[in-house]
C-alpha cells in the first residue's frame, strides 16, 4: 500500500478515529501565500461596527492579532426554542458598515478570527458582502455573496475571501455572522469570538470560471492512472513536446502535445504501464508526483469510508461529537413512534435521508465484492461500515411499507426526549424508497450469509417484504410529496426492475424475473429509438420521463441516469436467454451510441448533462429552501439556461451542465452518467465506453480547467469545502463544480457555500460505486 496512505490509516488506527487532513496539500496554502497587489484597513470601532441578534459585543485590547485591539463577540449556541426549519437556533451578526462604496478595485476580504469553544471542533460563520447597487447582494433565494467559514477552538485563523465576480459598485456592509447550533458534546452553550485586522486586498485572482486551464498549471489525474489505461492531461499552451518522468528524474516517455478546444494541448503517455510514481513536464510547468499502477484510486476509496465513518449519526466519533440524535422521531400515521438516530448526516447539515443511505450501503457493497482478492482489508471495511447503514435502514422501517424516509436536522439535539427540541418527523410508504432498499438488502445476502446468517436472514425478509409494499404502492398519487420525493415514470420503473432482478440473482425466483421484464418494457418505451432529422448532432438513445415522450428525463442534484441502464444490463446478465434479451441489447447500444457521441462534444472529454427543450419543464420537481418568493425559478431563466446550451434545433438544445437554480453543484449528475457508461462497458466488453467513464471521474480528481482534485484529502489544491457541522472530513466529495447565472460553463471560485462545496454523501458513495467498478 503507498505510504502516505498507509501512515494516515495507522494514525485514523483503521477508522476508530478520522483521518488526518494534510493543510499543505490545501488550495488554503496557496491562497494564503499570494502576494498582496494592493490593500486598505477597515478599521473596527463602535463608530462602524454594529451588532444584530443575540449576544454582546464589546472592544478588546488586550486579545489582538494586531496589536491594536479586536472586537470581541459573546455569543449564545442555544435558544429556548428550535427554529421550524430545524436549522439554526439563531444568528448572530457582526456588521462592518460601509456607506456605499465602489469596492471593484479589491477582490479579497481578508481578517483574522479567534473562537474559544473547547466544545465545538468547528465553528460555522458566514462573510458576506452587502451590494445594493444595481445587483443586490447577498443574492436574495440564492447562495451568491456570501462565504462560510469552519474556525477551530483556541487560535488565531487567518482568513481571506476571494470575490473577483461578487458585485460590488455600492457596498453598504461587510458582515461576518455566527450560527447558534448548541454543541456536539455536551458543554456550556456559549461561545467567545474576536475579530481583529479586517482590510480589503488586491491580488492575482485564481482562475474560477470556464475551460480555460488555471495558469501555469497542468490538469491531470491527481488520484493517477491504471495500467491499461488511456492516460492523458492537459497544459494551456505547449510548445510541441512534453516529457514523463519517474521518480529518478529520468524521462522515461516524451511525446507531442495535440491541438484541442479551448486552446487546450492533450498530453497522452497511454504507452507507460511500468507500474511507479512520475511528474509530467511542459514548457517549465511540472505536476505533482502521480501514481500509475494497480493501487490507483485505492488511496481514494480508502478516504471516502473515512468519510462515511466521520459522518456516523447516534456513534461516538473522537475529535467530532459524542452519541447524537437520540431524541429525533420517526412518527407512523397511527401514532407509534421510533428514534432513527444512526446511519449517517447526510451532507454538510445533520439531516438524513433512507435512499441517499441505500445508496451508500449500495455502493460498500460493490466495494466489499470487488476488492476481496485484491484490497481484502479495505474490502473487510467497507463491509463493516456497510453493515452500519443496512442496520439503520432495516431498524426504522414498521414492516407494513411504512418507514423513516428522512428529515432535515441542522443543529444538535440535548438527546433527552420530551424537550422542546425534539424533532418528530413523520414516516412515510415511498415505493421509490422501499424499491431502493429491497434491492440494497437483496445484495447484502450473500455477503453476510456465511460469518452471519441471522443477520442475513434479516436482510433477506426486508427484501422481500419491501418490494411488495413498494409494487402495491408504485402507482399511488405523488402530489403530497416535496419535490425532492416525487419521481417520473422512468425513474420509478428503473428502480423497480433493478430491485426484481437483485431479488431474483438473491432467491433465484421467477416471480421477480417476469416483474424486471415487465419493468424493462416500460423503460423501452421511454426511450429515444429514432434521430432527430433536424438535430445537428445525430443523437438517439437518451431517455424521456414516461411512455408519452412529454420531456426528455434530466438531472440537476440527485441523479439516477444510470438505473435504466444498469437494469438493462442486469436483465442482459442474468436472463440472456430470455425472449426480450435482444431488445435489452439494443438498448444499451442505443445508449452507447448517445454515450460516444457526446462525449466528443465538451472539452476534457467531459459528458454533458443532456437535451433541453425551450419552453417545457416542471418547477414542481425543483427543490427550493425558504420562502419560493426569493429566488424562485422562472420560465424565463429555464430558457435563458438553455439557449446558451449546444445549439441542436430552433426548439433543442444540449446543456454541458443542467440547468438549475437554488441548488447547483453538478457531480452527481455526471456520476450518474459515468455510472451507466460503466454498465455499458461490462454489459458490451467495452473499453472505450470504459474509458469515458473514467474520464468523469479524472475531471473530479483534478483533470479539470481549475486543476484541483475536488476528493477533500485527495490529490492537491482541494478546497476547503462546505461542512458546517464537523471539521473539514477528508475522503468527502462535494455536490459539485457549477455555473455562474444563466451560463453552461464550469464555475468554481473560492467562495465556500452551499450547495455546490456541500459535503454529501450521495456524491461521496458513487466515487466509492465508480472505483468499485473499475
Amino acid at each position: 500500500m503507498l505510504g502516505q496512505m498507509k501512515r494516515q490509516l495507522e494514525n485514523s488506527r483503521c477508522f476508530r478515529q478520522g483521518m488526518e487532513k494534510d493543510l499543505e496539500e490545501c488550495a488554503e496554502a496557496r491562497w494564503l501565500a499570494k502576494p498582496v497587489l494592493d490593500s486598505r484597513a477597515l478599521p473596527l470601532d463602535s463608530d462602524n461596527v454594529r451588532l444584530q441578534g443575540p449576544g454582546v459585543m464589546s472592544f478588546e485590547k488586550k486579545h489582538t492579532i494586531s496589536g491594536k485591539g479586536s472586537i470581541r463577540l459573546d455569543v449564545p449556541t442555544d435558544g429556548c426554542r428550535r427554529h421550524p426549519s430545524n436549522r439554526a437556533f439563531s444568528v448572530t451578526t457582526m456588521m462592518r458598515l460601509l456607506p456605499g462604496e465602489n469596492l471593484e478595485r479589491f477582490n479579497r476580504i481578508s481578517l483574522w478570527i479567534y473562537v474559544d469553544s473547547p466544545a465545538i471542533a468547528n465553528n460555522f460563520m458566514e462573510l458576506s458582502i452587502h451590494n445594493q447597487g444595481k445587483h443586490i447582494m447577498p443574492l436574495p433565494g440564492r447562495f451568491e455573496g456570501t462565504h462560510t467559514l469552519g474556525i477551530p477552538h483556541g487560535e488565531w485563523q487567518h482568513v481571506v475571501w476571494e470575490f473577483p465576480y461578487v458585485y460590488r459598485d455600492f457596498v453598504t456592509g461587510i458582515s461576518l455572522s455566527i450560527h447558534a447550533h448548541r454543541t456536539p458534546v455536551p458543554a456550556p452553550q456559549g461561545i467567545t469570538v474576536y475579530v481583529d485586522n479586517m482590510c480589503l486586498e488586491q491580488v492575482e485572482a485564481d482562475h474560477y470560471k470556464g475551460f480555460d486551464l488555471r495558469a501555469g498549471a497542468i490538469a491531470y489525474c491527481h488520484s493517477g492512472y491504471r495500467p491499461e489505461a488511456v492516460k492523458q492531461a492537459y497544459a494551456q499552451s505547449g510548445s510541441g513536446v512534453f516529457y514523463l518522468r519517474n521518480s529518478s528524474g529520468e524521462v522515461t516517455f516524451q511525446g507531442n502535445c495535440v491541438p484541442q478546444a479551448n486552446g487546450l494541448r492533450q498530453m497522452d503517455f497511454s504507452p507507460v504501464k511500468a507500474e511507479g510514481w512520475y511528474t509530467l513536464e511542459v514548457d517549465g510547468k511540472k505536476s505533482r508526483p502521480f501514481r500509475i499502477g494497480r493501487e490507483a484510486y485505492i488511496p481514494a476509496a480508502w478516504k471516502t469510508l473515512n468519510f462515511f465513518f466521520s459522518e456516523r449519526c447516534g456513534f461516538d466519533v473522537p475529535g467530532i461529537h459524542t452519541e447524537c440524535h437520540m431524541d429525533v422521531m420517526s412518527v407512523h400515521p397511527d401514532g407509534r413512534r421510533l428514534p432513527v438516530c444512526g446511519g449517517w448526516h447526510d451532507a454538510g447539515d445533520l439531516t438524513q435521508a433512507a435512499i441517499n443511505t441505500a445508496e451508500s450501503v449500495f455502493a460498500m457493497l460493490e466495494l466489499a465484492i470487488a476488492e476481496r482478492e485484491a484490497q481484502p482489508e479495505l474490502s473487510q471495511r467497507a463491509k463493516e461500515e456497510a453493515r452500519w447503514g443496512l442496520n439503520w435502514l432495516m431498524r426504522t422501517r414498521w414492516g407494513d411499507g411504512y418507514r423513516h424516509n428522512g428529515t432535515v436536522i441542522g443543529f444538535w439535539s440535548d438527546n433527552i426526549q420530551g424537550t422542546l427540541d425534539d424533532i418528530n418527523a413523520d414516516s412515510g410508504n415511498r415505493p421509490f424508497d422501499n424499491f431502493m432498499i429491497a434491492g440494497v438488502c437483496a445484495k447484502a445476502i450473500a455477503l453476510f450469509r456465511d460469518e452471519d446468517p441471522r443477520f442475513a436472514d434479516w436482510c433477506a425478509r426486508c427484501a422481500k417484504e419491501d418490494f411488495s409494499f413498494a409494487l402495491a404502492a408504485m402507482h399511488q398519487s405523488q402530489d403530497n410529496e416535496s419535490a425532492g420525493a416525487r419521481y417520473t415514470q422512468l425513474q420509478m420503473n428503473a428502480q423497480a426492475a433493478i430491485s426484481a432482478m437483485e431479488l431474483y440473482e438473491a432467491f433465484g425466483e421467477t416471480e421477480y424475473l417476469s416483474r424486471g421484464v415487465s419493468f424493462a418494457r416500460i423503460l423501452m418505451a421511454c426511450q429515444a429509438s429514432a434521430v432527430d432529422p433536424s438535430f445537428s448532432i445525430p443523437l438517439r438513445g437518451y431517455f424521456y420521463e414516461n411512455e408519452t415522450h412529454e420531456r426528455i428525463q434530466t438531472y440537476y442534484h440527485r441523479s439516477y441516469e444510470h438505473a435504466p441502464i444498469k437494469a438493462f444490463a442486469m436483465l442482459y446478465r442474468l436472463a440472456p436467454e430470455h425472449e426480450d434479451a435482444a431488445r435489452w441489447k439494443n438498448s444499451l447500444e442505443l445508449y452507447r451510441e448517445y454515450v460516444a457521441l457526446t462525449s466528443r462534444t465538451v472539452p476534457y472529454g467531459l459528458l454533458p448533462n443532456g437535451i433541453y427543450e425551450l419552453d417545457n419543464t416542471d418547477f414542481s420537481t425543483i427543490t427550493h429552501e425558504g420562502a419560493r418568493a426569493a429566488g424562485a425559478p422562472s420560465l424565463e431563466e429555464y430558457n435563458a439556461q438553455v439557449r446558451n446550451g449546444i445549439r441542436l434545433n430552433d426548439r433543442f438544445y444540449l446543456r454541458v451542465f443542467p440547468v438549475a437554480y437554488q441548488f447547483r453543484g453538478f457531480h452527481a449528475t455526471l456520476m450518474g452518467r459515468a455510472l451507466a457508461a460503466m454498465e455499458l462497458a461490462r454489459a458490451l466488453n467495452d473499453r472505450e465506453i470504459k474509458q469515458v467513464a473514467v474520464r468523469q471521474m479524472e475531471w473530479i480528481l483534478g483533470c479539470n480547467p481549475f486543476a484541483v482534485s475536488s476528493m477533500y484529502g485527495e490529490g492537491h489544491d482541494y478546497h476547503p469545502l462546505y461542512a458546517p457541522m464537523s471539521p473539514q472530513l477528508v475522503g468527502a466529495v462535494p455536490v459539485g463544480f457549477e455555473t455562474f447565472e444563466n451560463e453552461d460553463q464550469p464555475f468554481y471560485p473560492m467562495q465556500n457555500n452551499a450547495t455546490y462545496k456541500e459535503v454529501w454523501v450521495h456524491t461521496t458513495c458513487r466515487m466509492m460505486w465508480l472505483i468499485a467498478m473499475l
